[in-house]
């Protein structure tokens, strides 16, 4: 069940399994990034790479991070949240009509 998943000690525990997955110079940035709220400029100093660098390994670390929980997700990720069909009607309707109208001006 997807809330029994998510309790805390759970979560936690998945959560570290994944960054401890993550290939060693995508998870030495995204710790001490993510976890260590350490700036891209220090990171890149104790690293001895270029800042670009960092910001690149973070962001394929995140991207890694977003696919794995994704693919954890799949099954339970529709019970976690619900968009009722009418509301979802009322959404499209809504960016279908502004869409229409950018167009007629």
């Amino acid at each position: 069940m997807a809330d029994a998943m998510w309790r805390r000690p759970a979560r936690a525990r998945t959560l570290d399994d994944l960054v401890d997955a993550l290939p060693l110079r995508l998870r030495a940035v995204f710790v001490m990034r993510a976890v260590e709220a350490m700036n891209a400029a220090d990171v890149a100093d104790v690293l001895g790479v270029p800042v670009n660098t960092v910001r690149v390994r973070l962001l394929r670390a995140r991207v890694l991070l977003h696919a794995w929980l994704a693919d954890m997700l799949g099954r339970a990720a529709p019970r976690l949240y619900r968009l009722h069909a009418s509301r979802s009607r009322n959404v499209a309707d809504a960016v279908l009509t502004r869409i229409r109208s950018t167009r007629e001006t």
